[in-house]
């Protein structure tokens, strides 16, 4: 009876989870993105933009691979990171992205 009690209590809500697409590239990237809607969409320079989903943690974890960015006429890779267990951030030219550590 116990073991039904602690079932009916959790949650069978989905979690939402935070994915941040940033371009830190100078000039305009087209991104293609099979899990966001819609599919196709492009950032200038410099801009962010925050999507709220709604898809299993397991089913982002392996899809976020497949997030690419058209750059000068190929397919790139974004640079992913995870700040917390709930956000992603996809950055498109990390390379560009400005240190927010004090590195001494």
């Amino acid at each position: 009876m116990s073991s039904y009690f602690l079932i009916a209590c959790l949650p069978f809500e989905s979690i939402k989870a935070n994915i941040i697409y940033q371009n830190q590239c100078e000039y305009k990237i087209e991104i293609y993105d099979p899990m966001s809607v819609p599919e196709r969409f492009s950032l200038d320079k410099g801009e962010k933009r925050l999507h709220i989903t709604h898809a299993k943690y397991n089913f982002i974890r392996k899809s976020l691979p497949d997030v690419l960015y058209q750059a000068n006429n190929k397919e790139n890779k974004f640079h992913i990171e995870n700040p917390d267990k709930y956000t992603y951030k996809l950055i498109a030219c990390p390379e560009n992205a400005k240190l927010t550590g004090n590195k001494n």
